[in-house]
């Protein structure tokens, strides 16, 4: 398994932290753990960091990863992206531009900045 699941269900927070080679069986792995791992309603915020890992993915392989989001569970939430390479950021500016209007994202190569983003306090 190439990413790492924390949820908080007190802040209803979900972060997932890729390493290594990401590909979309990847990341349809990490979001059917989501599905499967969030017993607290709806997700209020989430961060996706690809920081160090590399994306193996193509614009083409999207619209499985936005078909397979259950919208009850992610209607609402702020997303916050945490991307360190050009390749990485163009990737998650064409996802967030093709994306349901389940949620929104932004981009951040910090996790200070996605937490501000998120209004959450460091835990």
């Amino acid at each position: 398994m190439s990413f790492q699941l924390e949820i908080d269900a007190e802040r209803r927070l979900v972060e997932i932290r890729y390493q290594g080679v990401v590909d979309t069986p990847t990341l349809l792995e990490a979001l059917s753990s989501v599905h499967e791992q969030v017993t607290f309603g709806p997700i209020a915020f989430g961060i996706s960091d690809f920081r160090g890992a590399t994306l193996q993915v193509e614009k083409a392989d999207f619209p499985k990863f936005i078909a397979a989001k259950d919208p009850q569970l992610f209607e609402g939430a702020r997303w916050a992206l945490l991307i360190d390479s050009p390749r990485e950021t163009a990737l998650g500016m064409v996802y967030t531009r093709m994306k349901e209007q389940l949620h929104s994202y932004e981009i951040f190569s910090t996790r200070e900045a996605a937490l501000q983003w998120l209004q959450l306090p460091e835990a």
